[in-house]
């Protein structure tokens, strides 16, 4: 099962990520990987990653998204946003 984010993380997550400032534009996601692994509640999964390049008001970044394929259906399984700006 997929942990939650409680509201005080999930309030620093945004304040950390506040320093990007406005989204301007967004690249068209790019698959980039997939991988299926045992895991020992769960069973085995699969994961399909894509990347895309963004600008924001404060500077460019990498966004990336790995799904979780729930027999056909994707659920965001984790989402990564790696900038310059952000000390990355």
């Amino acid at each position: 099962m997929l942990e939650k984010v409680d509201d005080k993380k999930f309030t620093e997550i945004i304040a950390y990520l506040s320093r990007m400032g406005a989204l301007v534009t967004m690249g068209e996601p790019s698959y980039s990987k997939i991988l299926t692994a045992s895991v020992i509640k769960e069973g085995e999964q699969t994961f399909v990653t894509y990347t895309m390049d963004a600008t924001y008001e404060n500077g460019d970044a990498v966004v990336e998204i790995i799904l979780l394929d729930l027999d056909g259906d994707f659920q965001v399984y984790q989402f990564d946003i790696k900038s310059l700006t952000l000390g990355e």
